[in-house]
């Protein structure tokens, strides 16, 4: 699902030789890890999904977990998935509630 993040994320020659023109140091290439890349991206298209009460989002539901997996399938166990999609979906609504309550 990821492969486009580690080939955009690689030390090509071009980029090498422009670090070196500016003087910065060449960085360490990113680690990647496919389990957390699938997950995120299975949060992302879970997400896009959201449904809306009078303007206010609801939670991800297990069948938005479940509608993005059935296309896009991962190899993470599914209990993990769903604890993790859950937290972080609180935790983004919980910085948007906090976001609204001081802007």
């Amino acid at each position: 699902m990821y492969d486009w993040h580690q080939k955009s994320s690689e030390l090509t020659p071009k980029r090498i030789e422009v670090y070196k023109r500016l003087g910065v140091e060449i960085p360490e290439p990113p680690s990647f890890d496919g389990d957390i890349q699938d997950i995120l991206q299975t949060f992302y298209m879970a997400i896009k999904g959201r449904q809306y009460t009078d303007g206010q989002p609801l939670p991800i539901s297990v069948r938005d977990i479940t509608d993005v997996v059935s296309v896009h399938s991962i190899d993470v166990p599914r209990s993990v998935l769903d604890n993790i999609v859950f937290e972080l979906d609180g935790i983004l609504l919980s910085e948007q509630r906090k976001a609204k309550s001081d802007g």
